[in-house]
Formats: structure tokens, sequence, C-alpha cells
């Protein structure tokens, strides 16, 4: 999956909750498309078990809701996006970071809206 921007303000929202780490630094990917991507795309690319444009149109948003549901949750459990107690689920390392379930749809949306726009145009320069 290409790079895809979306709209600022919802990801300003949920990025400015990101803390500096025990380095004192914010992670990179938080703020940097491309080596989010970088970072994440192998990890994507095994949940969908096969290449992205491959996937039925219809079946690539809920592909992409479980992917960031199961990588990016923040209970230890995977059940909810954001579980009311504090305890973070180990593997999710950027301090402060978190995605509201009702963000969640809103992401997904603005994820596929953004790479329907850029396979568009990519048709159309081939």
């Amino acid at each position: 999956m290409a790079a895809v921007h979306i709209k600022k303000s919802l990801v300003n929202k949920i990025i400015d909750r990101v803390r500096p780490g025990n380095d004192g630094k914010i992670p990179v990917q938080t703020h940097d498309a491309a080596e989010f991507h970088k970072s994440y795309s192998s990890f994507f690319r095994k949940h969908c078990g096969m290449a992205w444009d491959e996937l039925p149109t219809s079946d690539q948003p809920l592909k992409l809701s479980t992917f960031l549901q199961q990588k990016f949750s923040t209970d230890p459990q995977g059940k909810v996006m954001r579980p009311h107690y504090t305890k973070r689920r180990k593997t999710l390392s950027w301090t402060g970071f978190y995605i509201l379930d009702s963000e969640l749809p809103e992401i997904v949306e603005r994820v596929m809206t953004a790479w329907n726009i850029h396979e568009h145009q990519t048709c159309l320069k081939t």
C-alpha cells in the first residue's frame, strides 16, 4: 500500500497525544508518513495475506480496520482501542498514544478515500 495522506486535523489530534519516550524524542513514525509505512507495511502485508490491490475492494476497509485494531489497540486483550484502565499493552511503545474506538471508523474511511484517490491518479498516469 503506497503512502497516503489523510486530513491533518484528525491525525494531529491523535499525534498530539504522543509524548517523548525515554530518549526524549517523539517517534519519527508518528509524524512522517513515509517512515510510518516503512515501519508497518510488512506487518500490514502479512495481515492481509495477499497484495492489497488483489483484495476485493469491499474487503479492504475491514482488513484495514482489523489491522489497526490489532496493531494499535492499547488494550492488553485487544478488545477495544483504548480501555478505561491505564495498563497498556507492552508491545505498543509510543508514550501517550491511543486511538479511540470512535476515531477508528473515520481513520479507515479517510485512509480508504486517500488510497482510492491515489489509485485513480496512478491509473490516469499509465
